[in-house]
């Protein structure tokens, strides 16, 4: 009976997130979500509300560890990546060495988008370490 309710909660939380994600996507606050298709473009560095710019933006990199549940994600060249909370039900998932293409996006307060091609998932994301 406890394991249908853990689960029933897990089920309850997905939902709610994947509404919540709708819900944004369909208020245009510069939330979008990219096709599992996408994969990425080269394109020039954007500098965060921290000061922080990403010039290595592209394919090629993949994921080095996931910190604190999808929370924080540290690719292979070091740098760290604090994740929306709205996409860290996905990267608390990631596994290391996943293929990740790191593209601009149109958010100001997670101006970088994580794309996962091994998973065909993404993440809104600023960069907070080099």
């Amino acid at each position: 009976m406890k394991t249908c309710n853990v689960i029933l909660a897990l089920l309850i939380t997905f939902i709610l997130s994947a509404g919540c994600r709708e819900f944004l996507q369909n208020r245009g606050d510069g939330y979008r979500k990219i096709d599992n298709g996408d994969t990425g473009q080269m394109v020039s560095g954007s500098t965060t509300l921290s000061g922080l710019t990403y010039y290595n933006l592209g394919k090629g990199h993949w994921v080095s560890k996931t910190i604190d549940f999808g929370k924080f994600i540290q690719l292979e060249d070091k740098s760290l990546w604090e994740i929306s909370f709205l996409d860290k039900i996905n990267t608390c998932l990631w596994l290391p060495i996943d293929s990740i293409t790191v593209i601009e996006n149109n958010n100001t307060l997670y101006p970088y988008r994580i794309i996962n091609t091994s998973s065909k998932e993404s993440a809104e994301a600023k960069l907070i370490s080099k």
